[in-house]
């Protein structure tokens, strides 16, 4: 059981960061289409 519970812990873990990840690389992707869109 303990075994358990630290690897749902571990795969919520990794998880949140893979979402994290992917966020912050949509809101890069988002700044820089806006910051190319602004330049035509």
């Amino acid at each position: 059981m303990k075994f358990d519970s630290s690897y749902k812990q571990n795969v919520a873990l990794s998880t949140d960061i893979l979402f994290r990840k992917k966020t912050e690389s949509s809101a890069t992707f988002q700044k820089l289409l806006l910051s190319h869109l602004s330049n035509i």
